[in-house]
């Protein structure tokens, strides 16, 4: 009987929700059409109310199975789908854009709450057990719900007034500091209460945070940063609320069951995050803030560390987009599971097994025990990389004429983007004007390597030259494979005398050596792409199509996966049953997944390549190299990208998040939990 009452009551609020956002919707894009905003595909009333639809079915066919947490999810994503319409609708009519946020906000919570089917969440409390005495006064579900809702409120607060360029407006500016300062004083009253329950690490972070605050008060010039700091807490400060709330919990322990959900959630909220961010006015320098198809394309670009543009990242966009853009890299580049399960160890929190195992599968880390260690290792040296990049990179922006402070940003910039294997470039035509350059030139195919060994890779190295160990066979394939030239010798003899070449061989041979490094995943050129031979073209697609190592920043079907396909034909073609290499035998569980892998690669290339060939007017040559490289997470562009309709970008916004998340992952995702315990006789088949 619970069960049926939730599904009625879930059903009855989604529909009203639905309701609301309809009317609401149908008023916004009239608002928008008469102010000469044309809302687009994405944000067309009735894409939205069809989302909606979808998600709504979709939460409650999810209430019907026995599965915690994700019927709250998905109601949640429902309820704030119409989100981003309404923050496009704010500086042209804010009536209807505060109440949908609003309506967003109220029906999220509400839906993001899961039943309550056996009684064992408790009521509130951290340990499943009602809490007593003074404490419950700052422990209770009313409390926290308020709570909650105020310090989201904070934040998207922060975002119309400073995104939206309204802080030079005093009423708003005063609302926004009296709505701080109520939930500020709220939040360290549920601390207070909560002081003896939490790790000292735990308890000094948001002190820290208000103590920044407090300096930038007294401080002049910083004042401008008093209310965005408080309103950072404030929605770090909504994430801990959040998890003390059996919602929370829910939706925490169903994400870290199921890893590949986890994965693919997280780089999708980052996406959307981004998109957000991108196309306020203040990430543009002309203030009118991106598209909302460039700006998704370039929030997935950026996230999925790819380097396909649609618009000149040094040019079109301010310092705050950059700042974007270079936290979204950082971001897609590391996973955000890596540096949430590190912020969650520097505060003190104690990291579970389902935690660890989700960690684990979400690095591709194959052994168990080990993960804590490695995502602080991760962490820290990628922090020490790529400082020692910049700190090589910039007195070379210094000798290119650049002042020291412009230097260094630039340096940090280009050293984050090339670690990250990203492309992203400030300069119009990526490195060419450094081609004169050569130890630029060979410090970023340095990070660009290292960078695509993988975290797993670079940790065994390290300890294994510490203890005098012999790398394992991972470790030696991915080694072998990384450090062939082969790809920059051929590229070499196919632009001798053409466009890599000029400069003498030495520089022939530069540009060809950095064009086969980049090419496995990071975008950066020193040669024009589109003056290239298309025998180097084809090479170039299939050095991109392979991609770097497994649990690193690089894209493609990874170098292990391309390894064992070559192992396995050998062994086709010497007459062995198993494939064989340095004296290990690959399980044929690995050499299905990788003729899988590299099937499932090479058939959405083909769809979607198909799918721009019939829709844009293009040839074809250049549109496959874009699906390429958007799959390989790479960034190479023959100069087509910024030219394609709507349609055409949103096909290579799919093929940068399937090539960043991978194909094999989005099946996993949608697989059954259990498998079937059915085996079956074995029948042979003739192929060939």
């Amino acid at each position: 009987m619970q069960r049926e009452t939730d599904i009625v009551w879930r059903t009855f609020l989604l529909g009203v929700c639905g309701l609301f956002h309809a009317l609401l919707l149908q008023r916004g894009q009239q608002v928008l059409i008469a102010a000469g905003v044309e809302p687009g595909l994405l944000f067309s009333a009735w894409t939205w109310v069809s989302a909606f639809g979808l998600l709504a079915v979709a939460a409650i066919c999810m209430s019907l199975w026995e599965t915690s947490g994700a019927a709250p999810l998905l109601g949640a994503a429902a309820a704030f789908t119409p989100l981003p319409f309404y923050l496009l609708l704010m500086p042209h009519d804010s009536a209807p854009a505060v109440f949908g946020i609003l309506a967003c906000l109220a029906f999220g919570r509400i839906l993001a709450r899961p039943e309550d089917k056996d009684g064992d969440e408790g009521e509130w409390g951290r340990d499943g057990v009602r809490p007593s005495g003074w404490s419950h006064v700052f422990q209770c579900a009313e409390w926290l719900d308020a709570l909650l809702l105020g310090s989201v409120s904070c934040g998207f607060a922060g975002l119309f007034v400073y995104g939206y360029g309204w802080g030079t407006f005093p009423p708003l500016i005063w609302t926004e500091v009296g709505l701080v300062a109520v939930v500020v004083a709220g939040s360290l009253a549920w601390e207070v209460g909560a002081w003896h329950g939490r790790s000292v690490r735990y308890r000094l972070w948001p002190m820290f945070l208000l103590a920044a605050a407090g300096f930038c008060a007294v401080r002049t010039p910083w004042r401008a940063g008093v209310v965005p700091i408080l309103a950072l807490r404030q929605l770090v400060v909504a994430w801990e609320i959040w998890r003390e709330v059996r919602g929370g919990r829910a939706f925490w322990r169903h994400l870290t069951e199921r890893p590949a959900q986890l994965l693919v959630g997280s780089f999708a909220a980052a996406i959307l995050l981004g998109t957000l961010l991108l196309s306020l006015p203040a990430a543009t320098a002309d203030g009118r803030g991106l598209a909302q198809v460039d700006a998704l394309f370039t929030g997935t670009s950026a996230t999925c560390v790819t380097g396909l543009i649609v618009v000149d990242t040094g040019k079109d966009l301010s310092v705050f987009g950059q700042l974007v853009i270079l936290g979204l890299i950082q971001a897609g580049g590391l996973g955000i599971m890596t540096i949430s399960t590190f912020i969650a160890l520097v505060l003190g929190r104690s990291i579970g097994l389902r935690e660890e195992f989700a960690f684990k599968e979400a690095i591709g880390e194959q052994r168990t025990g080990r993960a804590r260690r490695l995502v602080v290792f991760i962490v820290l040296s990628t922090a020490c990389i790529e400082a020692v990049g910049a700190a090589v990179l910039a007195p070379g922006f210094r000798s290119a004429g650049y002042g020291w402070p412009r230097s260094v940003y630039l340096a940090v910039f280009h050293s984050i983007s090339a670690f990250c294997n990203a492309g992203f470039s400030l300069f119009s035509d990526s490195l060419c004007g450094f081609v004169d350059r050569p130890g630029m030139v060979l410090v970023v195919s340095m990070l660009i390597i290292v960078g695509g060994l993988g975290f797993g890779v670079l940790y065994s190295l390290v300890r294994g030259i510490g203890r005098g160990r012999r790398p394992g066979l991972h470790v030696q394939i991915v080694l072998a494979t990384s450090l062939l030239v082969g790809g920059g010798l051929l590229i070499y003899l196919f632009e001798t005398g053409h466009a890599a070449a000029g400069g003498g061989r030495a520089h022939t041979l530069l540009n060809a050596w950095f064009q086969s490094v980049t090419a496995r995943t990071a975008g950066f050129n020193t040669v024009p792409i589109s003056g290239l031979r298309q025998g180097t073209l084809v090479l170039l697609m299939l050095l991109m199509f392979i991609g770097g190592a497994p649990g690193s920043t690089a894209g493609g079907i990874k170098l292990t996966t391309f390894a064992v396909l070559v192992l396995a034909i050998r062994s086709v073609v010497v007459g062995r049953e198993s494939v064989v290499v340095g004296g290990r035998r690959i399980t044929p569980r690995t050499v299905i997944h990788a003729a899988v892998l590299a099937f499932l690669a090479a058939g959405v290339i083909a769809a979607v390549g198909l799918v721009l060939m019939l829709s844009q007017d293009k040839p074809a040559l250049p549109l496959l190299f874009e699906a390429v490289s958007a799959f390989g997470t790479v960034g190479l562009s023959m100069g087509v990208t910024p030219d394609l309709t709507s349609l055409g970008k949103l096909c290579i916004v799919l093929l940068m998040f399937v090539g960043r998340v991978g194909p094999l992952t989005l099946l996993v995702m949608m697989r059954p939990r259990r498998a079937s315990a059915v085996d079956y006789p074995e029948a042979e088949v003739a192929i060939g």
